[in-house]
């Protein structure tokens, strides 16, 4: 006879807390007791509102595969701390993640959850930091900021589409598009397209290098490979 306790936990990539936890904060549930032999299959089916914790979970395990399959390198773990904080934030090897009444369904959206995870990864690759650089608070991927913010930016948004292979975000623009760095949404000055510290321009030239030269993804009468160039 057994009773099965499944945890959000994977100790190769992520694990997810409950924040409104203090001991043994890591999501976990418990089946009822059942017979099992070497041919028992378990199906256990999370329907209260902590299944949540289930969305973050997947969607960081997904960032961690890809970059493993696309380096080699894998992250050392990270936490995620739900519900926590007013604001999607990253604090290098942890990351929180606030309830609905402060951000409707964060913990829902992956882009967000690879967006901080994208923190992470440059935290650690830079040996316990970020880039010195300040920038607006909220920030766009418009934003004009300076050279390190917008390259920690820039990165994280090139990360949330990479893992997906697809360019297009959730606002209905694409990191095919060079306009982030002539601030179509006004968070920036025009006509001079200061893309060293602007995050979408940096976004923009990561997916170039990330995409390669496709000779189908090319605007129409444009010899060259693909749309950012």
């Amino acid at each position: 006879t057994y009773l099965a306790r499944i945890e959000t936990d994977d100790d190769r990539w992520v694990r997810v807390t409950d924040g409104s936890k203090t001991s043994s904060p890591t999501f976990h549930w418990n089946t009822q007791q059942f017979t099992a032999d070497s041919t028992t299959e378990i199906e256990y089916r999370v329907t209260d509102g902590t299944r949540g914790a289930w969305a973050a979970y997947s969607n960081l395990r997904a960032g961690g595969e890809w970059l493993n399959d696309q380096t080699g390198w894998e992250r050392s773990q990270v936490t995620v701390v739900w519900p926590e904080g007013d604001w999607p934030h990253s604090h290098g090897d942890e990351i929180h993640l606030p309830a609905d009444e402060f951000y409707s369904d964060a913990v829902w959206n992956r882009d967000i959850a690879l967006h901080e995870y994208a923190h992470c990864v440059h935290f650690e690759l830079r040996g316990g930091s970020f880039p010195d650089g300040n920038g607006p608070d909220p920030h766009y991927i418009d934003s004009e900021s300076s050279p390190g913010f917008a390259f920690t930016e820039g990165w994280a948004q090139f990360f949330e589409r990479a893992v997906d292979g697809d360019p297009m975000r959730s606002d209905g623009s694409s990191l095919e598009s060079t306009i982030f760095a002539d601030s179509p949404y006004g968070h920036g000055d025009r006509g001079d397209m200061d893309g060293a510290i602007v995050e979408g321009a940096v976004a923009n030239v990561l997916w170039d290098l990330y995409d390669g030269t496709d000779p189908l993804d090319r605007p129409s009468g444009s010899a060259r490979g693909d749309l950012v160039d």
